[in-house]
């Protein structure tokens, strides 16, 4: 049962809905890249490569994924409760979407958020500095990014259906950015949008109390 260091990438062993906890399991930086454990607990696993992994519905309480690749796996309404990430941990192209328990202080000490779905996760991102992170193609879709600041950030393909963004600070996104805001997110108190690309963006029906629009 000692899996330390064991590699299983490639091999497309099906572990999923296996009980690894308290069962006598070490994985212990084993890698789980390309395998399927959809459904399996592997609460308190530490320090796993999970490359593409699926680990759709999966228990990862208390796992440690600090400095763990965690690209291109699947989360999905995967538990995440006392997890804990750290600067090194890869999650490009990672869904967390419908997730429970990602902690948004964990979450921001990633810096590389490309591709990353966070939708309906309901990670706690109001007032996040997020002006150092990598945004292009992250799916916000019903996050709560009221008072964030997204400062200059190149959020490209990004999704914010749903999204709150009231009092956030947009200044200098791209047009077509705002224009998708426009339609999503239709409440702007106090957000700014200062230096703001708005030629051709629709605001009607759009409430604006407090809005800074400088040089918009």
């Amino acid at each position: 049962k000692n899996w330390t260091s064991l590699d299983l990438d490639g091999t497309g062993v099906d572990l999923s809905n296996v009980n690894f906890a308290g069962t006598g399991y070490t994985l212990t930086k084993a890698d789980l890249s390309g395998v399927n454990a959809s459904g399996s607990n592997l609460t308190g696993v530490q320090w796993p490569r999970l490359i593409g992994t699926n680990l759709t519905g999966a228990n990862l309480t208390n796992a440690n994924l600090a400095g763990s690749p965690l690209t291109g796996a699947t989360l999905t309404g995967s538990t995440l409760t006392g997890a804990v990430f750290s600067n090194t941990t890869a999650i490009t192209g990672a869904s967390f979407a419908s997730s429970t328990g990602l902690s948004a202080v964990e979450l921001l000490k990633v810096s590389n958020w490309t591709g990353v779905n966070l939708s309906g996760s309901g990670v706690g991102l109001a007032g996040a500095n997020l002006t150092s992170k990598t945004l292009v193609g992250v799916n916000f879709d019903g996050l709560d990014l009221s008072n964030a600041n997204l400062y200059q950030r190149d959020v490209a393909g990004a999704s914010f259906v749903g999204t709150t963004i009231t009092g956030a600070n947009l200044g200098l996104l791209k047009n077509t950015v705002v224009g998708q805001l426009a339609v999503a997110a239709p409440d702007w108190t106090g957000t700014d949008v200062t230096f703001a690309r708005l030629d051709g963006v629709d605001l009607t029906g759009h409430t604006l109390v407090g809005t800074s629009l400088d040089y918009a």
